[in-house]
């Protein structure tokens, strides 16, 4: 079954979050191109986005995102496509890649 017209949403991590609140618990998402987005969701981009991130925080968070922003340079820690999994996870919906 497929769920159409459900609202307009932001687009962070909470407007994620938002959208799959309303979402029925035996739900089903399909991530099509996964692939795809994990390569343009790796840690070029997360670095990129936490430097965005970085120019509107509150300043006791600019150390806490330096350091994220050093430790993807390495190619390591968390992806923007790692947080999107974990809050499926963490929201119960069940995501299929594909």
């Amino acid at each position: 079954r497929s769920i159409s017209n459900i609202g307009v949403f932001g687009k962070n991590f909470s407007a994620l979050r938002d959208v799959l609140s309303i979402l029925p618990t035996d739900a089903v998402v399909i991530w099509t191109n996964s692939k795809l987005s994990l390569k343009r969701s790796g840690h070029s981009e997360t670095i990129k986005l936490l430097l965005r991130t970085q120019q509107n925080c509150h300043p006791s968070w600019v150390e806490m995102i330096n350091n994220e922003i050093q430790i993807a340079q390495c190619n390591m820690g968390e992806t923007i496509f790692d947080v999107v999994v974990k809050i499926f996870v963490e929201e119960a919906i069940m995501l299929r890649l594909e």
